[in-house]
Formats: C-alpha cells, structure tokens, sequence
C-alpha cells in the first residue's frame, strides 16, 4: 500500500495505490501473512505538522495494531537510529533520546514507545540514513549523488537483538525479510 506507484515488479509483490491510514485497508490484512510497514514522513516541507505526526504516529500505530488484531504471523515496523539521537557507540538497550528539532526522530521514538504495549511483538528495524536510486533526493545529494552506506541494520525480534546489518537500501530489505521469515533465536 503506498500513496505513489511502485519502483519495481515482482510476480509475488501486489501493489495497492491507496494511503495507509483509509480505514478500509485494515480490511486487506487478513489476507496475508506479515507487514512490513515502511510509510513514513522524514521532512515535512508544506506539509502541516499535525499531517507529519497523523501519518508517522497515529497512522502507522492504527495500522500496526490492526494487523496484531487480524493475527498476522509478523510484523516489522521501520524506525530509524534518529530514536537514540546523537549518542555514541550505543547498542538496542539505549534510551531514545531523539534530537529535540527533529521532527521525524521526535515521532520515531514515540511511535516506539507505543507499540511496547501496543503491538509487543513487532520487530522494529531502526537503520541509518537509506541512500540509493529512489531515496529522496536531498538525502542523495547529501552522499555527493551516490549510493550511500548506512552505518547499520538493527534488527529486533520479539525484544532480542536479532543482528546488524551494514549497507543500503538493499540490506534494509534483506533485513526486513530475515525479520518475516525467521523466529527468535534462529538467526546465529
């Protein structure tokens, strides 16, 4: 489900052109086995504040805990490490401590700490910055207009550390399909 229309084919991927908040796509999920959520608003540029929040907070949090109540096996949420902040050298167990101007780490780390009680399973991956063909164009420029490496993959799974992940955008999906296909503990 995305507001814009996909940047690849696959004969199992189906995609639907619709905003994720609609009520009615709560109705699509019992359909399938897992979500992997990965909508979110990183700058908000016209966009109303309340708009940013609605779509990374609220939306994503309705969407997560209808798929809990529709029984999906799993559930994978895209965070981001802008929860922790500026810190240094920390691992998963660090506190979010979101950078106070930043919007988008800001609703990261609250939507995170909802889903704790909320929807306790959910595997949350919280990658660094994703560069590649499709990333947002200032972020590209950012990495002089070449793929960029992320700086790590945190994968979570049932809260245990699952592994790490180094690259771009491509391992953020490979991550993703770890965290679908594989239970706690399996994963070395």
């Amino acid at each position: 489900v995305d507001c814009n229309p996909p940047h690849f084919a696959h004969p199992k991927f189906h995609a639907l052109q619709a905003d994720f908040r609609d009520p009615q796509t709560a109705a699509l999920l019992p359909r399938h086995d897992a979500l992997v959520h990965l909508a979110y608003v990183v700058l908000r540029g016209r966009m109303a504040e309340s708009a940013m929040h609605d779509i990374n907070v609220g939306g994503s949090l309705r969407l997560l805990q209808a798929a809990r109540a529709a029984g999906l096996r799993r559930i994978v949420h895209l965070s981001s490490a802008a929860v922790y902040g500026s810190g240094v050298a920390l691992d998963e167990g660090a506190g979010y401590a979101p950078l106070a101007d930043f919007r988008y780490g800001q609703h990261k780390a609250e939507l995170e700490r909802l889903l704790q009680d909320a929807v306790p399973g959910c595997v949350r991956l919280r990658p660094h910055i994703i560069l590649g063909p499709h990333a947002q164009r200032r972020l590209d420029a950012v990495a002089g207009g070449q793929e960029g490496r992320a700086q790590g993959i945190e994968a979570r799974i049932d809260g245990g550390k699952v592994g790490q992940a180094h690259g771009s955008r491509s391992n953020l999906l490979t991550a993703a399909r770890i965290c679908v296909c594989t239970t706690r503990g399996s994963i070395p």
